[in-house]
């Protein structure tokens, strides 16, 4: 996610021409995710320009007027009736739901989660999101963004475009191939020894294959491995890392399988359209009075930036080799290596990453609080911590979907804490604990190999997957997460309600802000009180209260803010499943305060 809009975003269906092997560089700004996407939109333009300015400046005379027709013809043409064919067909699909929203005033109160919703106002969140399925890959995120956005939207909304999934069909192996091959400048078959012709998985935007790349590749990414030039300027390894961590990177070898992620044909122009007629809806909604509190041109805008940096499939690789980067001394947090020289626009090679799904650990029951699973707790609630508060590269997609757990052997400490990682089980070990774990049949089985695990000297390695969006806060933003977040850990709630007017986008719009900081006040009372007599507070329980009264009050917040609160929401509810005596309230509060998990960079923000 960004801080900043880039204000000469492409308008137009502009797209890259050259989609071969080169490198990306981040330009000069603020946070290192806007200075990749500056540097992928203006690489983008400036091959679109220079590709037509060519046309238009060489060649015979005919040459260059056929080519000013052609260009002519395809502006002001053929892209304004397509964009018009694409405006009727989206007007067919949601003009029906803008029409049946009254239905949201009828039917009978139930209470779900707390709060009394109508039936009607169900019933018509679900046709909300079937017809956003049916739209296409631009609103299908376009909802999964909005089930994100509790500080607008109601809950029960976010609740069910939440449940959102893609229906894109894959595309085929032909495009794939022909993709793949204009991407590298070689045959298809020079690049891969092995290929899974059946995708892995179909997304909105792009497909997963699996395959194995060849002996020749294999020796390119030995010769010139990237990903330590993506990191370069990076600080001197900390001694007590020499010490205390083993190697970090098994040997690639012939034998193991990558991932290869592919954009779909065609979906850049497709999405750019899409978002041309998104930006012209919100800045007419925004004429309705009452309304111009949501902002809806500028988070359209938000909204487009965090489509186009998924566009470029370079961008999600770099952003894999600085999370590796950040997390070199941790051996139990893993992320896939990034073989950046064969990653392109249009593609991007992984590691493969074999492992347990997160969703498989939380559906045992009867294993939560013990072994193994309240270490996959804390390891995966201690990784984020990092990301937030000491590195400020935080995921931005934290679900159980990207998480996977796989399981490794450490003989130094088999159940304690592990104060130095050497493991003492190879690859192929950790692929056959993981065969057999996926091969068990029922979950009492899974109960009893999770224990017998974890008496034999196993610990959990957490996996990080897709990565296509991050968070940085820049700097106003992260002393204002530090400041809110100092307030309510004081209790102090009338504090921490006044910081989230006063810090709000749009202070004027706030409705009763004396009664909203009253309301925090009260909340964060209560809480008080419940420590002390129950125990653990839950923190997202605190925080989605929160979120309740800044929509009922119209403070507008930056949506980078709100998306470290929706990862704090996600995270504590995984990690209160797997280990139901978690106090992340507390873990906050001493990693703020103590330092955590290897040095202190925060006393800058309590001068």
């Amino acid at each position: 996610m960004l801080c900043h809009q880039y204000n000469s975003a492409i308008l137009n269906d502009v797209h890259a021409i050259d989609t071969s092997l080169h490198e990306l560089k981040p330009v000069e700004s603020e946070t290192y995710e806007m200075g990749l996407y500056k540097a992928s939109q203006r690489e983008e333009q400036d091959q679109y320009d220079t590709y037509r300015n060519e046309r238009l400046s060489r060649g015979s005379i005919i040459s260059r007027m056929l080519y000013l027709i052609k260009f002519k013809i395809e502006d002001y043409v053929v892209d304004p009736l397509i964009t018009v064919a694409r405006f009727i067909q989206l007007s067919c699909i949601f003009m029906p739901v803008l029409l049946m929203s009254p239905i949201c005033w009828f039917g009978g109160r139930g209470r779900k989660n707390g709060e009394r919703i109508r039936s009607g106002a169900r019933i018509w969140y679900r046709y909300l999101r079937w017809s956003t399925e049916i739209a296409g890959a631009s609103f299908i995120k376009l909802g999964q963004w909005a089930a994100s956005r509790t500080d607008i939207f109601p809950k029960e909304m976010c609740e069910e475009l939440g449940h959102l999934h893609s229906n894109a069909r894959p595309h085929s192996l032909h495009a794939t191939k022909k993709i793949v091959s204009e991407s590298f400048g070689l045959k298809f078959e020079e690049i891969f020894d092995e290929f899974n012709e059946k995708p892995l998985g179909v997304g909105a935007i792009a497909q997963v294959y699996i395959g194995k790349l060849s002996s020749k590749a294999i020796e390119n990414v030995k010769d010139d491995d990237n990903e330590e030039s993506a990191n370069a300027n990076k600080k001197p390894e900390p001694f007590l890392d020499r010490i205390l961590v083993t190697e970090h990177n098994n040997p690639l070898t012939a034998n193991q399988f990558v991932a290869i992620k592919v954009l779909h044909p065609n979906v850049e122009v497709n999405i750019n359209r899409d978002l041309k007629i998104m930006s012209f809806f919100a800045n007419l909604i925004n004429i309705i009075p009452t309304m111009e509190w949501l902002s809806l041109p500028d988070e359209v805008e938000q909204f487009s930036i965090l489509m186009r940096l998924q566009l470029d499939l370079r961008i999600e690789g770099l952003n894999l080799a600085r999370f590796r980067k950040n997390f070199k001394s941790r051996l139990d947090i893993h992320f896939p290596k990034p073989y950046l020289n064969f990653t392109t626009r249009d593609i991007l090679v992984e590691e493969f990453i074999h492992a347990v799904p997160m969703s498989k650990l939380l559906s045992l029951k009867d294993n939560f609080g013990k072994n193994l699973s309240k270490e996959v707790s804390d390891k995966g609630l201690d990784a984020f911590l990092k990301m937030l508060i000491l590195d400020n590269f935080v995921h931005a997609d934290l679900h159980p979907g990207n998480m996977m757990v796989r399981f490794y052997k450490n003989e130094l400490f088999k159940h304690e804490k592990e104060y130095k990682i050497v493991k003492s089980s190879n690859e192929h070990e950790t692929n056959k604990i993981t065969n057999e774990l996926l091969n068990l049949k029922d979950d009492q089985e899974w109960c009893n190999k999770l224990e017998s695990l974890y008496e034999d000297g196993y610990h959990a390695e957490i996996c990080f997957l897709d990565v296509g969006l991050i968070t940085e806060l820049n700097n106003d933003d992260r002393v204002n997460f530090i400041d809110l977040f100092k307030a309510l850990s004081e209790f102090d709630g009338y504090k921490a309600g006044e910081l989230m007017v006063e810090r709000s986008k749009t202070p004027e719009t706030c409705i009763n802000k004396e009664i909203f900081a009253l309301k925090v006040s009260k909340l964060v009372h209560r809480m008080k009180e419940r420590t002390f007599t129950l125990g653990n507070i839950s923190i997202g329980d605190l925080l989605d209260q929160v979120l309740g009264m800044v929509r009922g009050h119209h403070v507008r917040m930056e949506g980078d803010f709100i998306t470290v609160i929706v990862a704090i929401l996600l995270l504590e509810g995984i990690g209160r499943q797997l280990d139901p005596e978690l106090d992340l309230f507390a873990r906050f509060v001493y990693a703020l305060l103590m330092g955590f998990p290897t040095e202190n960079e925060l006393s800058i923000f309590f001068t």
